[in-house]
């Protein structure tokens, strides 16, 4: 929903700005949406959002046109050099969807030099020529350790997964996790590892660093196997080790509800 509502205000902001200077006729202005990237259904979403809201836009007359243009990666150079096109092709204003917040400057300042309007959302750019439409989102990352800090007083170790990498909004909601764990002492970062806000690349990403602790844990009941066999002349001492290690396992993950947290509420509160 954010996403939808930030692409929304920016093709508003754009339309707001054209006609600011004397409250002039639009109707013959263009727009055009500069995204970076569209590989996941938070984008997916945003697209479709535009493509509703500038349809009817069109169809009111408000503008003439309000194309999309998404890179086909997500490349700072390709996007500035998309940008450029779309300064030769005539577009009046241009909301961006940035892959980096300073990366594009030279292009949004050709565009505001050209006298095209520039509104940047979600990713924004830093030119300041052009409009910015953003929230808070290194507090929305400290936020979520606090929401954590609340939940598990004892703390513990946190995968952290990432959205795009080099992406304003991913920096900024990561700056805030690091923040959030330097005041709560219980947690610690294990991990971090970059899943594009799409379910199936994060978990591939987790997959490829979860292998590594296994690995660890093979290699040290290897290796501590040979040790005993060396020592003791047997095996026996630490296949019942791995009897006890077991056994310790099984009764420690006992007590684990592993219901969600709001679906153990919802009894908790019927009971």
């Amino acid at each position: 929903m954010r996403k939808l509502t930030a692409s929304v205000l920016g093709l508003g902001v754009a339309i707001a700005a054209l006609t600011a200077p004397a409250l002039a006729d639009t109707s013959d202005k263009r727009i055009a949406l500069s995204n970076n990237y569209a590989g996941n259904s938070w984008r997916q979403a945003m697209l479709g959002s535009w493509e509703k809201v500038a349809g009817q836009a069109q169809k009111d007359g408000v503008v003439s046109a309000a194309d999309a243009f998404t890179t086909a990666e997500n490349q700072v150079t390709e996007q500035a050099a998309q940008i450029q096109n779309l300064i030769l092709q005539g577009y009046d204003a241009i909301v961006i969807n940035a892959a980096s917040p300073e990366g594009l400057n030279g292009a949004v300042k050709e565009a505001c030099d050209a006298g095209v309007v520039v509104v940047s959302f979600d990713g924004i750019v830093t030119e300041p020529c052009a409009w910015r439409i953003a929230v808070d989102f290194h507090n929305m990352g400290k936020v979520q350790v606090e929401y954590l800090a609340g939940r598990l007083a004892d703390g513990g170790n946190l995968l952290e997964i990432r959205g795009l990498a080099g992406v304003f909004v991913d920096d900024a909601i990561s700056g805030g996790i690091h923040e959030g764990v330097g005041e709560n002492s219980q947690f610690k970062i294990s991990g971090s590892v970059h899943g594009n806000w799409a379910q199936d690349v994060a978990q591939k990403a987790v997959a490829g660093i979860l292998p590594s602790m296994h690995q660890v844990g093979s290699f040290l009941g290897a290796w501590l196997g040979g040790l005993t066999f060396e020592l003791t002349g047997s095996y026996d001492l630490i296949w019942w080790s791995v009897v006890l290690f077991g056994l310790v396992a099984a009764l420690l993950h006992w007590p684990i509800d592993e219901r969600p947290i709001a679906a153990r509420e919802a009894v908790a509160g019927n009971g």
